[in-house]
């Protein structure tokens, strides 16, 4: 194993190198939205049903909340959710191993259907790593490995080498968006994979390498995301003006970062995170910031099809 840190209680709970244990945040509320378990299975029925509209990370996102509320709550039915959207991570999956969307991109960026996403990717390997038996053993086992194959650049062109090293794509454009937080989700799903007992060892620790790689990727580039304010960009993407963070996306980037910081002790992570803690304290840095974001927008509107 590498120098990824497995001797620490993350504060999301998560134990490095325990997948079972936990996830790296906390996304109950996703699936709370959806209300009781009945009503996301419903929910889960009519996304299926409008797959060329749905987003594969709205369906992932719920079974990993559904997952966390399991072990919260064992017998309310959420158990049932997640086993759901697993066995839909099987069905959906395309000989690739890619959850497509089936839509064009509809803002922000140009992507024509059908695209692949490593933040989808990424979640998909997360819960299926952690829904041991739903599928049969051959079939866990080979789509575990197309899994890692898409998070390792084999499919989906969702692998991209920076001067610095490689980072995963969530959106992957010409020339790379860099959306950090997706690249921090997909790092998360290597790690997942590297645990996984389930995935032959040799995957497993291209899985553990390509992670570390990653995350020192991003280690050594966090600057390019930072404004002069201490303030987060959304990615990096050559946009006509600056991609801002919203508020939560801003919040995300610090708890996400402050989870790598917790995995791999490099400096570099301690240094960025006081300063977009210290920005997000700053009454007039985060009006700066919903100002900018509001003007992105308006530049960048969200129109076309929407994305369930």
């Amino acid at each position: 194993m590498s120098a990824f840190r497995r001797d620490r209680q993350l504060r999301s709970g998560f134990e490095p190198g325990r997948p079972e244990a936990g996830y790296y945040n906390d996304l109950r509320g996703v699936a709370r939205e959806y209300g009781s378990p009945q009503e996301a299975l419903g929910w889960l029925e009519v996304l299926q049903l409008r797959r060329d509209h749905a987003n594969p990370v709205s369906i992932l996102q719920l079974g990993l909340g559904a997952w966390q509320l399991d072990r919260d709550t064992p017998g309310e039915g959420w158990e049932h959710v997640a086993r759901s959207v697993t066995a839909w991570i099987s069905a959906d999956a395309t000989d690739d191993g890619l959850l497509t969307y089936r839509f064009d991109m509809p803002h922000t960026f140009e992507l024509a259907a059908p695209w692949a996403s490593a933040l989808a990717q990424g979640q998909a390997a997360s819960l299926l790593v952690r829904m041991p038996g739903v599928l049969p053993p051959t079939r866990d086992a080979e789509l575990l490995g197309l899994l890692a194959g898409t998070l390792l650049g084999d499919a989906g062109g969702l692998l991209v080498e920076l001067p610095e090293g490689p980072i995963l794509e969530e959106y992957p454009t010409s020339p790379p968006s860099l959306v950090l937080n997706g690249a921090v989700f997909a790092t998360f799903g290597l790690l997942d994979l590297a645990a996984c007992e389930r995935l032959a060892p040799d995957l497993a620790e291209r899985c553990e390498q390509m992670a570390r790689a990653t995350a020192d990727t991003i280690a050594a580039t966090l600057g390019e995301w930072e404004l002069p304010s201490g303030w987060t960009a959304y990615d990096r993407h050559p946009h006509p003006i600056r991609h801002v963070a919203s508020p939560f996306y801003h919040d995300l980037h610090v708890e996400l970062v402050g989870v790598l910081a917790e995995l791999l002790p490099d400096p570099a992570f301690a240094v960025h995170l006081e300063r977009w803690q210290a920005a997000r304290e700053r009454r007039l840095t985060v009006a700066a910031a919903v100002a900018r974001k509001v003007a992105f927008r308006l530049l960048r509107p969200r129109s076309g099809r929407r994305a369930a």
